[in-house]
């Protein structure tokens, strides 16, 4: 009888114990269900470019910029999955062999070493330029495709998303920045090399207006607060429809 007894009292102290252990089990996947998404470790977009991407004359421009007005349309969307970086230097070209080649600055060093899970891409605006222009039928086509490489290199089977973007249409003519030049020979090369190295490409070239439009450019080749809305507007759903 005190064995049964002893049997019965060790039963009932397991069971109580079993209960509280998958109550535990319980309220922990119920509070894991919960975790906000920004404790995952965010999506890195790293937005390289010239002027345009930097916000030059925009009056805020670390809030008026292309990147920091997609960093709140992504948030709006996402909050805390995107964490954009604006890697902007104005005057800069994607040419190598140029007076102010993106690649020779810090801030193209700094958008390598960040490696980012998306990188965007805008230059050719500056190499349409002055005597750069002659460069480009020999060089811009390949110096592209060495500055997508310099991100998809040495990234251990995990290569970021790379998006190619045509430069929004400037309405400048001459010695300087030109259009003639951007659209018959920068535009036509860039959409050949997001075809040849399988990069998504997004068309800004018309995205902001096909006709000058004071508030939105005001001086003929940098977009305005508004402006670079617009393009944000535009990258910010590319970026989203996930891979």
């Amino acid at each position: 009888m005190q064995k049964c007894l002893k049997k019965e009292k060790g039963t009932n102290n397991i069971e109580p114990m079993k209960s509280l252990f998958s109550l535990l089990a319980m309220a922990y996947f119920v509070a894991m269900s919960f975790v906000p998404a920004i404790w995952a470790a965010p999506v890195k977009i790293a937005c390289v470019g010239d002027s345009i991407t930097y916000g030059y004359k925009i009056p805020d421009r670390e809030t008026g910029c292309y990147p920091a007005q997609l960093q709140r349309l992504l948030d709006k969307k996402a909050p805390g999955r995107y964490e954009v970086h604006n890697f902007g230097v104005s005057s800069m070209t994607l040419m190598r062999n140029t007076a102010k080649p993106y690649t020779g600055c810090r801030e193209y060093r700094d958008s390598v070493a960040c490696t980012a899970d998306i990188v965007i891409i805008m230059l050719g605006t500056n190499d349409s330029s002055g005597a750069n222009r002659a460069l480009i039928d020999t060089h811009f086509e390949q110096d592209y495709h060495k500055l997508i490489s310099a991100y998809r290199d040495g990234r251990q089977g995990r290569e970021p998303r790379i998006i190619v973007m045509l430069p929004p249409k400037c309405f400048l003519e001459g010695r300087g920045t030109d259009e003639n030049t951007i659209r018959r020979k920068i535009v036509p090369i860039i959409r050949k090399v997001a075809r040849d190295a399988s990069a998504e490409l997004i068309d800004l070239y018309a995205s902001i207006s096909t006709n000058w439009k004071v508030d939105l450019m005001p001086d003929k080749l940098h977009p305005s607060a508004e402006g670079a809305g617009m393009m944000a507007e535009k990258i910010a759903p590319v970026v989203l429809k996930r891979k």
